[in-house]
């Protein structure tokens, strides 16, 4: 403990005896003295045939007695009571007295000043007709207006135009009503780029009146957004090919079969698994590997439509989803020979002809699997059978004919 917090302990506990001791001769001083009234009372009043009937001069020495003790006993007791008051207030002794709290310092017009050009946030100060009377560097660093430029001009030169009037029309009703709106809003900047930001205007009301000036305090959302973005399209995104993963696959699947079912449309599954790759990556290196995934991803995408989806699984795996196919499916095997013929043309990597085949496994919905996980795992076993039939071809499932075909064990992922 702190040696002033010792000396507060020690004298909260002389203090404590003191009052203990005070309480004492209080409590004792009213038993004298409600004894002394008694006694005078039994003897000014005795009962009847009682020995103290006989004994006048002995009742008034007590009665005498009595009135001294009481006219000693009433004084000690008011002083007693009116020390213990000074002593010992209402609050709790080992408390120690509350200190005011200081005043909050009056903000000046140079810390203000110094505030307003060295805040992070973009501030901008207008009239109560809109008017702009003022904006900070932050301001200009965010917009690219400086403050001679936008001054005496309303901020709708900042409109990005993405907004409708029954945005604007909301927001100020809640400032005419609140004093106050904040939320996302998108603007757009001197060189005619939109971009996010997170706005709070204040209505300035001095008296409580109408709106003498309208403060509006803002900060970029641009970064903050790319990156949840970033990261939103990582978790979905192969990290290699930028083409979707196995999730985002079966997300566009699940959609697709749903907008089947409603539409009595068919759909398309397409498991394609590149031939001796492994060979490929082990002999040239996995960094050319990797090339040569990118440059198969760019082809597939080039050989299919906007609507479907190609998909990288793993390794050398890839999926592809074609939905909302026609009742007779041609536009599928069309699309499957074209994915084939374009693996005829070698890929050049550094310098370097590489020739590559694929092997592709076809399943098309409502036929071959009522759902996302039996078209896939359909697909899967057509492809295994088109290896079987000497690679560089495809296989269409049916049900009949590959009952009996298990996946091997092991998986190149």
């Amino acid at each position: 403990l702190s040696p002033h917090l010792n000396i507060t302990v020690k004298t909260s506990m002389i203090r404590e005896k003191l009052k203990l001791q005070l309480l004492r001769i209080g409590i004792m001083t009213s038993g004298l003295a409600l004894f002394s009234f008694g006694s005078s009372f039994l003897l000014t009043f005795p009962p009847r045939d009682s020995v103290l009937t006989d004994s006048a001069g002995l009742q008034i020495v007590v009665l005498i007695l009595g009135g001294l003790v009481i006219a000693v006993c009433c004084p000690l007791l008011f002083y007693v009571n009116r020390l213990l008051a000074a002593l010992f207030p209402e609050n709790h002794l080992c408390e120690r007295p509350k200190q005011a709290l200081p005043a909050l310092e009056p903000i000046n017009t140079h810390l203000e000043k110094i505030i307003f050009e060295h805040s992070r946030e973009g501030i901008m100060v207008t009239d109560a007709r809109g008017n702009i009377v003022n904006a900070n560097p932050a301001f200009t660093k965010v917009t690219g207006y400086t403050a001679d430029e936008c001054l005496g001009k309303n901020p709708r030169l900042l409109q990005s135009g993405i907004h409708d009037t029954l945005f604007y029309q909301t927001m100020w009703n809640s400032i005419s009503k609140a004093g106050l709106w904040q939320g996302e809003i998108w603007n757009r900047r001197k060189n005619g780029e939109a971009y996010l930001q997170w706005l709070t205007i204040h209505a300035i009301k001095p008296n409580e009146g109408d709106a003498s000036h309208y403060v509006a305090i803002f900060h970029d959302l641009t970064d903050i957004r790319q990156h949840q973005e970033q990261i939103a399209y990582q978790a979905y995104h192969d990290a290699l090919t930028g083409l979707p993963n196995r999730q985002l696959f079966q997300d566009h699947l699940d959609m697709a079969l749903a907008h089947a079912r409603r539409n009595s449309l068919k759909a398309g599954v397409l498991f394609l698994d590149l031939d001796d790759f492994k060979t490929i990556n082990d002999s040239l290196g996995h960094s050319l590997g990797d090339a040569l995934l990118q440059a198969v991803a760019k082809r597939l995408k080039e050989c299919c439509r906007s609507e479907d989806t190609v998909a990288r699984f793993g390794g050398d795996e890839f999926m592809l989803l074609f939905p909302a196919l026609k009742e007779n499916g041609h536009h599928l095997l069309e699309v499957v020979q074209r994915l084939l013929l374009t693996f005829s043309t070698p890929f050049l990597l550094r310098n370097d002809e590489i020739t590559l085949t694929a092997s592709i496994g076809v399943t098309v919905y409502p036929e071959d699997g009522a759902d996302a996980a039996m078209l896939i795992k359909n697909a899967e076993l057509a492809m295994y059978r088109a290896k079987e039939h000497g690679r560089n071809t495809y296989m269409l499932y049916t049900t009949v004919s590959y009952t009996h075909l298990t996946l091997p064990t092991k998986r190149i992922v």
